[in-house]
């Protein structure tokens, strides 16, 4: 919310030589970051009296670079004007925007730079009606990865209030302060603008906000300059405004929030499953995830291993087989503590790299929007098909339908995967070619599959399979599975694609194919 700090009234006829005396840096750059064409008389006005303010400090050794930025997004103006305060060391920015007001005697720059803060500014209101404070308090929502900002609309008069954000109309900053929040400084989010961004950052590295209730400043909209009173005739539409806002973010904050089921099969090789894991809580981003491991054969180093993660997460299952039951019983086990909608199955012999660490959203986020794709895989470099990394130069797009997906690492919908039976077929026994029957079983039930090139996965590859068979004489054995099980025609379409398919998902026209190998 906010709280309220120790505030410094400006006084005209105070000698401010000892506060300015341990200000080490009296440079202050002025800044208007997009010029326009004209502007208001108003706000002409408001420039005179506000650069007539600043004078009063200039016997006190301060120094007044203005500038004014153009024809450049406003992110970027506000991104060059740190970089040119930083350049040329200036101690303080003082950030107006062209459609703000002062009216005279409002002695705005004493007024803020006497609070001594890192960023402070006055109160001003939104331009449109009802007019809302631009003075805010910071919300997460979706188990913190959803952040929205929203208005304070009651708050004490004549004070200093600490706060989580507020309007850049009018602000004072210290160049400390940007050197202390990382880049970038600002940006545009998907909730709020590039103010409210740079004070997300800032607050998370130990900036302090504060705005001065003690008086406000006019901001230019379609009706007459808004000032305080134009806020309190709308007062009450405002709240309810303020109310419903909330209400729709609250809603919108839904789509974040994204979670799946993880079921991995792990045969032996404690460290490459180690590894897998490991890379798996650390570079998904924001997904909740709750992994489901089966310790197939219950190798000792393993369950060692399992019994640790799953004491220090509460995400974790642990199923555990005496005698080793093969790849397709391992992932049934798995697939029977499933609780969310989306379901990744992987081998154990995969790495997630922190560039990739949108992977698993990307994924989730191909079944979301499309509620007729029921599954999607990443590409890598150990796969075949269009996953494969070496189709990045003939495949231009972040994502595109396939006839099969391979699964050493494959995101599936419950919905469509109930549609199939709910299980892998064990027929399949150890595994090879089950992927190719999730594939056809999925495309005949009415649902497309996406490979999703945005997301990347490192795939080892032939870890757990050559420890038990020739991986070459069962992947021939569980083909002929799988032609008896749908027919030569089918099974040899798989492998036949078309520039269309790809974009559209539809069967490619006779004589119109290519090889997906």
């Amino acid at each position: 919310m906010w709280k309220q700090s120790d505030y410094v009234p400006f006084d005209n006829k105070k000698d401010y030589s000892h506060f300015c005396s341990k200000i080490s840096n009296k440079r202050v750059l002025v800044y208007i970051p997009s010029g326009t064409e004209s502007l208001h008389a108003s706000t002409v006005e408001g420039l005179f009296d506000l650069l007539w303010d600043c004078t009063k400090w200039q016997k006190y050794g301060f120094e007044f670079i203005p500038m004014v930025g153009r024809r450049m997004p406003l992110p970027n103006a506000r991104t060059s004007a740190v970089e040119f305060a930083i350049d040329n060391n200036c101690g303080y920015i003082l950030w107006i925007d062209d459609d703000m007001v002062m009216m005279p005697g409002t002695d705005a720059f004493s007024r803020l730079l006497v609070q001594d803060r890192d960023v402070v500014a006055p109160l001003f209101y939104t331009r449109y009606p009802p007019h809302l404070p631009c003075v805010f308090s910071r919300k997460f929502r979706a188990q913190k990865r959803f952040c929205t900002f929203e208005n304070i609309m009651d708050y004490p008069k004549d004070t200093l209030i600490q706060v989580d954000g507020i309007g850049f109309g009018l602000v004072l900053t210290k160049v400390e302060a940007f050197k202390k929040t990382p880049k970038p400084w600002f940006l545009y989010s998907d909730t709020f603008g590039e103010d409210l961004f740079f004070c997300s950052r800032a607050i998370d590295s130990g900036v302090e906000i504060f705005c001065d209730t003690s008086f406000s400043v006019g901001h230019i909209g379609p009706q007459p300059v808004i000032f305080e009173d134009t806020y309190n005739a709308f007062k009450d539409a405002a709240k309810e405004y303020a109310r419903q806002k909330v209400a729709n973010e609250e809603l919108q904050s839904k789509k974040y929030e994204l979670a799946c089921d993880i079921v991995m099969l792990c045969y032996k090789n404690f460290e490459i499953t180690k590894t897998a894991i490991e890379s798996i809580f650390n570079f998904s981003g924001e997904v909740d995830i709750h992994l489901i491991v089966i310790n197939d054969g219950n190798d000792k180093d393993l369950s060692k291993y399992f019994e640790r993660i799953s004491r220090a997460r509460p995400n974790v299952t642990v199923v555990t087989h005496k005698e080793a039951q093969g790849w397709v019983k391992s992932v049934n086990a798995g697939l029977a503590h499933t609780k969310h909608e989306y379901i990744l199955v992987a081998n154990n012999d995969i790495e997630i790299y922190m560039q990739y660490s949108f992977w698993l959203s990307s994924l989730i986020s191909a079944l979301m929007i499309d509620p007729k794709c029921g599954a999607a895989g990443p590409k890598s470099d150990y796969v075949m098909g269009l996953q494969n990394i070496a189709n990045d130069e003939i495949i231009k797009m972040p994502a595109h339908y396939a006839k099969f997906l391979i699964g050493f690492c494959f995101m599936i919908r419950k919905d469509a995967l109930a549609a199939i039976g709910g299980k892998m077929d064990e027929r399949f026994g150890l595994g090879g070619n089950d992927d190719l029957d999730w594939s056809i079983a999925l495309r005949k039930a009415g649902y497309t599959l996406k490979v999703v090139r945005e997301a990347f996965v490192h795939h080892v590859g032939s870890q757990s399979i050559p420890q038990v068979t020739d991986i070459v004489e069962l992947d021939n054995d569980t083909r002929k599975l799988l032609i008896e099980k749908w027919g030569d025609e089918v099974v040899n379409e798989l492998f036949t694609i078309s520039e269309q398919f790809l974009i559209e998902g539809k069967q490619d026209e006779p004589g119109d194919n290519q090889n997906q190998s």
